[in-house]
């Protein structure tokens, strides 16, 4: 069984469909919710760690998203993750002044997400495990310091994921992009009234343009 398998489309050679992951180690793995997911989990086992402590640290992790006294929560942060886009192309795409009207709606929708999971993370695991550490500690269980590293695991994704940063960009997005009207246009980004002045004027003599042609045609029509 290799690792990595490519099955080709058998209309690959007359240049139509498209390969695929084939039987693989990674495709009995990957059970992943979003693009940006299956991404990482195939870099993971193309560069895997050789380092105990982070191998300790990846593991924790695991066994913790599996523990089913967080089965409910751990249910809910893979909703959240379906949410998530391809956010790296999508930068990419900014960096070169080259962006749909969708890639922001996909944008915000995955900040969105980010932010519920950070919620998840903070209200639903944190409050939970250091009750649990607790009660562990108060009878010298051995389990107390498998909690502990679950508590560092949930800590240390909060702390990656700044959480106030997120907020900021997802506001600021939301205050200037009409969101509906942006899914309505599909090509295009609609900015929300009252953003900037001038182009709210812009807009409205835009608006207008039919108006003003068809009273301008029919002077000309008038006059000849």
């Amino acid at each position: 069984l290799h690792i990595f398998t490519t099955e080709h489309h058998p209309l690959m050679a007359k240049g139509q469909g498209h390969s695929k992951e084939g039987f693989s180690l990674f495709s009995l793995l990957d059970r992943t919710k979003s693009k940006m997911g299956r991404k990482c989990l195939r870099e993971w086992m193309l560069k895997p760690l050789n380092d105990r402590e982070s191998i300790q640290r990846r593991q924790d992790g695991v066994e913790l998203l599996l523990n089913f006294e967080f089965e409910g929560s751990t249910g809910s942060l893979l909703q959240s993750l379906e949410s998530v886009g391809a956010i790296d192309r999508i930068l990419v795409r900014m960096s070169k002044c080259q962006t749909a009207g969708m890639d922001f709606i996909v944008l915000v929708r995955s900040l969105n997400a980010a932010l519920t999971i950070c919620h998840i993370l903070e209200v639903e695991f944190l409050p939970k495990l250091t009750k649990m550490l607790q009660s562990y500690q108060s009878d010298n269980s051995p389990e107390a310091e498998k909690f502990a590293n679950y508590i560092t695991f949930v800590q240390g994704i909060l702390q990656q994921c700044c959480t106030q940063s997120l907020q900021d960009v997802q506001a600021r997005i939301t205050n200037i992009i009409d969101e509906e009207a942006t899914l309505e246009e599909r090509s295009s980004v609609v900015i929300n009234p009252g953003f900037h002045e001038e182009l709210d004027c812009a807009k409205q003599k835009f608006e207008c343009l039919d108006t003003i042609l068809n009273e301008a045609g029919v002077e000309v029509i008038t006059a000849f």
